[in-house]
């Protein structure tokens, strides 16, 4: 595959500024700009990666945080897009429902940690629940907003043929929302990842479990290289997710433009 200057320029500029970003950390750190007792320089990072990495206690936090993470996603996900799709159908619904979506998603998430807190106590009901609530609302405001760019003429010209209504929703609504759907599912995730996060490091000082734990034990320990590994498999975590989802969306819009032509 033929490759041109500009995306040759473009990559290069990339991985310049990756090591522009590296170089400065080192002298900043080096240099005490930044305090030295609190932020590691690249190379502590570098040499103390693995090793923390291979520790039990964070093998075991990651796998936890990975458990509650795919499951929420995975149920908002699912019942976000059926209640967005029910909801897009029907304009008297969405009239009467969209003004308090709108508003519930507008609300600061993090005021609804201690009701449930409360509620549900320091276990997997607390993450599952928050993570969930906080997820779904914006997934179904993504669908059932997806649903009215589908062109009416194909619903109509379905109909025409006779067509169920599941019909249509299978062979008209879906393939036409899967762009959008796909959107929402990596949009979906990043805000379930940072839910789960945020709800262990609330509960950090009477709960043992999850990379949000670790960030605040390693914090109030002083432990400066184990910090920075712990928020770079989160970011890893994040960004694996992302690509991953970002690469199916890719295939299946190409996949549609094949089917059309």
């Amino acid at each position: 595959m033929k490759v041109d200057r500009r995306t040759i320029l473009v990559r290069t500029l990339q991985v310049l500024t990756v090591v522009a970003f590296f170089v400065a950390w080192q002298l900043l750190v080096v240099n005490k700009v930044l305090t030295p007792l609190l932020f590691p320089t690249p190379v502590q990072f570098a040499k103390g990666f693995y090793h923390v990495l291979t520790l039990s206690i964070v093998k075991q936090e990651v796998v936890d945080s990975l458990e509650i993470t795919f499951s929420v996603f995975f149920v908002s996900l699912g019942v976000g897009i059926v209640l967005g799709l029910i909801i897009g159908s029907s304009s008297y619904l969405k009239q009467v429902l969209d003004p308090y979506l709108v508003l519930i998603n507008t609300i600061p998430k993090a005021v609804f940690l201690p009701a449930l807190f409360l509620l549900l106590g320091t276990g997997f009901s607390y993450q599952f629940w928050f993570g969930f609530l906080i997820a779904l609302v914006p997934i179904t405001l993504n669908i059932m907003y997806s649903v009215a760019t589908v062109p009416t003429s194909l619903i109509t010209a379905a109909r025409s043929m006779g067509a169920s209504t599941m019909t249509i929703y299978r062979r008209v609504v879906m393939p036409s929302i899967t762009p959008t759907l796909l959107g929402t599912a990596r949009y979906g995730f990043a805000i379930v990842f940072g839910s789960i996060l945020g709800a262990e490091q609330y509960v950090a000082n009477v709960n043992y479990g999850g990379l949000g734990y670790l960030v605040v034990n390693f914090t109030v320990a002083f432990s400066k290289v184990p910090i920075f590994v712990v928020v770079a498999i989160a970011s890893l975590i994040s960004t694996a997710a992302f690509l991953t989802l970002l690469g199916i969306e890719r295939w299946a819009i190409r996949w549609k433009r094949v089917s059309l032509r």
